[in-house]
Formats: structure tokens, C-alpha cells, sequence
């Protein structure tokens, strides 16, 4: 599996790298919308800093995006649409 990251809609800024997927699927349609979906647990850990990354707070719906690369390349990016936060597994599941 390649590597997920997200960041904010409007400036382009990367917010959000290596998100520790759990599972996720990128889904490039040729000329059509694709689609991505990323399933995390939280909280994600900055492996360097050991500080909580506040993911929730980092990445809003509309306001942000999410992107998946392998291999160097990136397949597919687009608008984070959802985001669904389940309190009693700890899964955030974010849908592009």
C-alpha cells in the first residue's frame, strides 16, 4: 500500500503526512471523478516528536484534501467530502 496525506484545499499546504492508514483504497476513473477512502486509528503519534497530531481539528470537510501516492507518483487527490469519527473504536475514516 502507498502512502496517504492531506493538507488545505485552498493553499495547497501539506498538513498531514505518512497518515497511518489501517486500510484505504484510491480510485482513478479516467476522465470522471475518482474517489479515496482512508480508515485511521487515533490518536496518530508523530513518530519523530511523540506529540498527538490533532487529525480531527487538521482536517475539515470541504476545506481540505486528501491524497493518495505510490511509487513516487501521485494516483489520485481530490476534496475530503466526509469524515466519519467513531468515539468506541477510536476509527476516523476520511472519504475524497
Amino acid at each position: 500500500m502507498g502512502t496517504f496525506f492531506a493538507g488545505d484545499l485552498r493553499t495547497g499546504l501539506i498538513l498531514a503526512r505518512n497518515l497511518p492508514a489501517i486500510s484505504g483504497s484510491a480510485q482513478a476513473t479516467l476522465n470522471a471523478a475518482g474517489s479515496i477512502t482512508c480508515d485511521l486509528t487515533l490518536p496518530m503519534v508523530d513518530p519523530y516528536t511523540g506529540i498527538v497530531v490533532p487529525l480531527i481539528d487538521l482536517i475539515e470537510p470541504c476545506r481540505s484534501f486528501l491524497a493518495y501516492e505510490e511509487g513516487g507518483k501521485i494516483v489520485n487527490a481530490g476534496p475530503v467530502w466526509s469524515d466519519i469519527w467513531d468515539e468506541d473504536t477510536k476509527r476516523y475514516t476520511l472519504n475524497a
